[in-house]
């Protein structure tokens, strides 16, 4: 593994120093921050979310070389844990005050590859040596808060990485240098051997998320299931095997997960008549499931609200540049997971490549057009490389009293000079124009 001291020297001040040339060219104010150092391939990135409403600091350029020295001792402290386990990347966020860092804002994500050919320690046996030295770290006092969680990514039943998170708004002295205890390990390596050796059932993808808090016993508080199934249309609606495919997919979860409760699940439109789905669940203890998710009620369920969300995809006058996305916030009842609903999240994206505003103005006329008869264009978000403008994000929502604007403007601030790097504007619709209310820059050094 690379050491800390031979990596971070060069790329690190260098992302820093194109971000206080950003802020300080362009008169903007930093509200929060993040980092990601590579391990690697010794490279990092670093993101600023820049707000108008956020009150403006005579210092804040200054303030940029206290917070550069800050994460670069907590990259040197998890480098030095973690260096011989795998360790693929550290990341940083906080948000950002007059003075500096909001500490207890803070979170810290050290990211490890699972997937190792030719190492001779098994998966489970290497997520107990990150746990481990996770522990040896806090009581070394290395690490100064305690590690609050990690999460595991399953693909193709295997575990694939692991996320060890600390969050620094908790303070927990006796939970800080607690060993993690070998029955909750048991579980957790009973949990992986049902995922990774039943062949008897086809599953899903999954990111499960595991509480560090009570290291006695093994909590599963969340995750997002990616679905292999992709439902489809035929000649009388929704194939229904898709469907039934699809629920099947989710028994192994309600089975061995005690209070899962899905809260969200997300569509996206793979083509004209397939669709990909992700559900996402918490852990409510006091929610037991005491029903069957493959029964034929369920399935009716299923079936009424995944027709619901393909009816609000067809619209055949949208272009097909399009991509469709739909977030469903789900209100589980006592006797179903889907029978309780409302959308959350509306969003169209195309990849562009555009210079200047005119001709994006003219795609987000069409765009009003298109949709005019059921919804409203609410913000949009416009990515920008370099001093092109590359991709799109619109944000639907439905037709309210509010009349539907003649006429649809964007307004983006030119960047001058020689601007390298990528940007993000978040824009609200104000009468007839779009404006700017807040900006995000990343800038990597490689």
């Amino acid at each position: 593994m690379l050491n800390y001291s031979e990596t971070n020297a060069a790329s690190i001040p260098l992302a820093f120093l194109k971000l206080k040339r950003f802020t300080k060219e362009y008169n903007e104010t930093i509200s929060h921050l993040s980092f990601t150092y590579d391990v690697s391939k010794t490279s990092c990135t670093v993101e600023g979310v820049f707000s108008q409403e956020t009150e403006k600091s005579e210092l804040s350029v200054d303030i940029l070389d206290s917070i550069e020295y800050l994460y670069k001792n907590i990259i040197n402290e998890y480098s030095m844990v973690f260096k011989k386990l795998f360790l693929k990347s550290i990341h940083i966020e906080s948000d950002i005050d007059l003075i500096g860092v909001v500490y207890s804002s803070l979170k810290v994500t050290c990211r490890f590859s699972l997937n190792v050919p030719n190492f001779a320690m098994d998966t489970k046996t290497l997520i107990g040596s990150i746990l481990g030295q996770a522990v040896i770290g806090e009581k070394n006092c290395f690490l100064e808060r305690p590690v609050t969680e990690f999460s595991i990514f399953f693909k193709k039943r295997k575990a694939r990485s692991l996320n060890l998170v600390t969050d620094y708004s908790i303070e927990d002295e006796e939970l800080l240098a607690s060993r993690v205890r070998s029955g909750y390990m048991l579980t957790l390596n009973s949990f992986i051997d049902m995922y990774s050796t039943n062949k008897n059932i086809v599953l899903p993808d999954c990111n499960l998320s595991f509480s560090l808090l009570n290291r006695r016993s093994l909590e599963i508080t969340s995750g997002s299931i990616y679905s292999t199934v992709n439902i489809e249309k035929d000649t009388y609606g929704l194939a229904q095997t898709s469907l039934k495919r699809s629920l099947e997919e989710l028994d192994f979860f309600t089975s061995n997960i005690d209070g899962f409760k899905p809260y969200l699940l997300s569509v996206k439109q793979h083509s004209r008549s397939r669709y990909k789905l992700i559900l996402s669940f918490k852990n409510e203890h006091d929610n037991h499931n005491p029903f069957q998710v493959t029964s034929v009620t369920f399935l009716e369920q299923y079936n009424v609200l995944i027709t619901a969300v393909v009816r609000m995809f067809e619209n055949k006058s949208l272009n097909l540049n399009w991509q469709q996305y739909l977030d469903i916030k789900l209100k589980p009842s006592n006797t179903s997971f889907f029978s309780n609903w409302e959308i959350a999240n509306y969003r169209l994206s195309q990849n562009v490549e555009e210079t200047n505003n005119t001709n994006l103005n003219s795609k987000m006329k069409e765009l009003r057009n298109s949709i005019s008869s059921r919804y409203k264009i609410g913000r949009i978000t416009v990515f920008k490389d370099k001093q092109s403008i590359n991709k799109i994000d619109a944000f639907l929502e439905r037709l309210g009293s509010d009349s539907i604007s003649s006429d649809l403007a964007i307004n983006l601030p030119q960047l001058n000079g020689n601007f390298e790097d990528s940007l993000e504007y978040e824009c609200a619709l104000d009468n007839d124009s779009f404006f700017v209310y807040e900006l995000k820059g990343r800038f990597e050094v490689k």
